[in-house]
């Protein structure tokens, strides 16, 4: 029986492969096989395998009942050899037989398997009934050519006479339409190969859809309706703005940075509260009081926590339970110069010299004066032309720093300024020309400076709004080649500045 074993294995490794042969699209089909035959493996009694083969040739029709049904009527003829009998006889036989195969549309092998049972006649004399039962495969050559390998095994109801057939040979389909492959969608991909097979799609995702055109079939799309991107499962690209990992799209609070805990907001003081519900987000606290701590007044300053905007620094009911830490009505957290006392018009800070600009900007915050000054007050053209008369008419003798007398009168004048514009400070600067050692002309100039300020002070001035200052050869305002420039360059200037 181990011939009949082989053929079984081998019929179930060619159920392992889909193809296409005989179906309903081309039902009628006619073959041809040439036949091996042996009636000695089954019947002999010394038992000895495939003994004796003789051959013949099978003709045969078959019809397709439905893509994996049909019935075949095979013709058979060929001179057999029987075990107790040394003459050969003439065999023929006619079967009616049923067929199982494996259809699969436009691939190369289809397996079946068939059974029936069919008549036997020996030399024109003796009839007997036979029962085969065997598989085969159908290779595919064309659309409508295959080569037929078979083997079966055949039960007779005669002594002696059971017998196993192997056969080789070809089969014609005939029919007004090709060969077709299923495709329920109708998009143009075959059943056997659609991954999709009841959507229609398209041949480069192998049948399946891709509704939004992204390149993702919608099998594989999380979002099949929206254009996305491979890196995002088809979904749209998203942007993480805030830097902390998670997307925007995801993110409750995505321009600041949170946690994947708090969907992306931030709690800076850990309570499991996110800031932005969170009444005191700088103090842990609890849900009941909306974040802000159990105890109401966490600073002490009678302002409860939940209407606290600095519950950790101690403040007053008026600044909102912050500090004010010059007593302006402006608290710190707002104050733009929290330690001076200043107004409502410059966000706390204060203006001295009621000028209408704020100390922090006004370049003489004590005296008044325009913003187009910088805040100092301006100074008269006829006090400016004195100083400017001064610079030169103020005269010492040669090489010293003896004030001549004739520079009493200008000096006199300078005294006059001051008295009448108490607001008014004076620099004296001492100048050189370039002839002598750098550190004398230093020191002569410093020298010259100090004796014009001992000499307005002496006038009655109060020392401290003059100051003096020598700076030799440093500064020139003239050349020092000609005897006019250096002339103009031995000066002592005196200039106005504001506390």
């Amino acid at each position: 029986m181990k011939p009949l074993r082989s053929i079984i294995l081998t019929f179930c490794l060619f159920l392992a492969l889909n193809s296409e042969a005989q179906h309903t699209g081309a039902p009628n089909g006619f073959s041809a096989k040439a036949l091996l035959l042996n009636h000695y493996s089954l019947n002999e009694s010394d038992n000895k395998r495939f003994k004796n083969y003789t051959s013949g040739l099978e003709l045969g029709y078959h019809r397709a009942l439905t893509n994996s049904l049909s019935f075949a009527i095979p013709l058979k003829f060929a001179v057999i050899q029987l075990p107790e009998d040394a003459n050969k006889k003439v065999f023929s036989a006619v079967d009616f037989t049923l067929r199982l195969q494996n259809y699969k549309a436009n691939n190369f092998i289809t397996p079946f398997i068939y059974g029936g049972g069919g008549v036997v006649n020996e030399d024109l004399e003796t009839t007997s009934i036979q029962f085969p039962l065997g598989a085969g495969v159908n290779i595919k050559l064309s659309p409508r050519e295959f080569l037929v390998i078979s083997g079966e095994y055949r039960k007779s109801l005669a002594e002696n006479r059971d017998n196993f057939n192997f056969g080789i040979g070809v089969m014609m389909i005939i029919g007004k339409d090709a060969p077709k492959a299923n495709d329920r969608d109708n998009d143009g991909v075959s059943d056997d190969t659609d991954l999709c097979p009841d959507k229609p799609g398209l041949m480069a995702f192998k049948g399946c859809p891709d509704r939004d055109n992204d390149g993702i079939p919608d099998k594989d799309d999380n979002c099949p309706d929206i254009a996305g991107v491979v890196s995002q499962k088809g979904c749209p690209e998203t942007k993480d703005t805030d830097g902390d990992g998670i997307l925007d799209d995801k993110d409750d609070c995505p321009e600041q940075p949170g946690n994947s805990i708090n969907r992306g907001c931030p709690d800076k003081d850990g309570d499991g509260i996110v800031d932005k519900f969170d009444k005191c987000p700088e103090v842990a606290g609890t849900k009941e009081k909306d974040g802000c701590p159990a105890s109401s007044d966490s600073d002490g300053d009678g302002v409860d926590d939940s209407i606290d905007k600095c519950p950790t620094y101690p403040g007053s009911k008026a600044t909102n339970g912050c500090p004010d830490s010059d007593g302006d009505g402006f608290p710190d957290n707002e104050d733009e110069c929290p330690t001076l006392k200043g107004i409502a018009l410059f966000k706390g800070c204060p203006d001295s010299d009621g000028d209408g600009i704020s100390d922090r900007t006004d370049r003489c915050p004590y005296a008044a004066g325009p913003a187009s000054s910088g805040g100092c007050p301006e100074v008269k053209e006829a006090v400016q032309e004195i100083l400017k008369r001064a610079t030169q008419a103020v005269q010492f003798q040669s090489g010293t720093a003896t004030l001549e007398s004739k520079s009493y009168k200008i000096l006199n004048e300078v005294v006059a300024i001051m008295k009448e514009n108490p607001n008014y400070n004076i620099e004296i600067g001492g100048h050189t020309d370039n002839i002598g050692t750098a550190q004398k002309n230093m020191l002569v100039s410093e020298s010259r400076a100090k004796a014009c300020y001992e000499y307005i002070v002496a006038q009655g001035i109060e020392p401290n709004r003059l100051t003096y200052k020598g700076f030799g050869k440093t500064k020139p305002i003239a050349t020092n080649n000609t005897v006019e420039g250096r002339q103009q360059n031995r000066r002592t200037e005196f200039n106005v500045f504001f506390k």
